[in-house]
């Protein structure tokens, strides 16, 4: 009886799974979560911030927006942005806001602010730069607090005038979102950052 050889022998390959499980997803917020906490504002840990908001945006719009980067240059490299994201309008309120609210925005740019004092005219300039018809119409500027919502929101109304309109999010509405999106509760992730909106328009 005639044996096969080695190379007649069929060869099984091991998929290896892309998808991260469920579970694991909650451990990593969890952790970037934890992590957060533990850094102080300021000067000195602000790259560490800028990574951990990134990794913690990824986890909670992985749905809605996709190709994150972190430090994209623009512009012909005259400009560079702390977080982008390509809107995918799949679902949510990205979508909605391209669809329903009919603003330009292919693109998602963020900002990342680890101050100990409130932003200012320079850090609203700097993104209000980054924003225009062709790239986009929307962004958003995370930093640690709001101490001043007043002058905040002035800042963003003179903005609208020229047809940009940019969220300000804190440490307190980045747990909020980080809590819905352990809790599953997608929903009101997209409610509250519409509601957000609305208060601009």
């Amino acid at each position: 009886m005639e044996r096969k050889s080695g190379t007649d022998i069929k060869k099984y390959k091991i998929e290896i799974p892309t998808r991260i499980k469920k579970s694991e997803k909650i451990n990593i917020l969890n952790q970037y979560s934890k992590e957060l906490e533990k850094i102080k504002p300021g000067r000195k840990e602000a790259n560490k911030y800028h990574k951990i908001i990134f990794n913690i945006l990824i986890e909670i719009f992985d749905e809605r927006l996709k190709t994150p980067r972190m430090e994209e240059y623009l512009a012909k490299k005259t400009q560079r942005c702390d977080i982008t994201f390509r809107n995918e309008r799949e679902k949510g309120f990205f979508k909605q806001l391209a669809e329903g609210y009919h603003k330009i925005c292919p693109s998602i740019f963020l900002e990342c602010k680890n101050y100990n004092e409130d932003i200012g005219n320079p850090e609203f300039a700097q993104i209000q730069n980054r924003l225009n018809k062709s790239r986009g119409q929307f962004g958003i500027i995370i930093c640690r607090k709001i101490i001043d919502i007043t002058k905040v929101e002035k800042r963003q109304e003179n903005l609208i005038r020229d047809d940009k309109y940019i969220l300000v999010f804190d440490d307190s509405d980045i747990k909020k979102l980080i809590l819905w999106k352990l809790d599953e509760e997608e929903e009101k992730i997209d409610d509250y950052l519409e509601e957000r909106f609305k208060e601009l328009i």
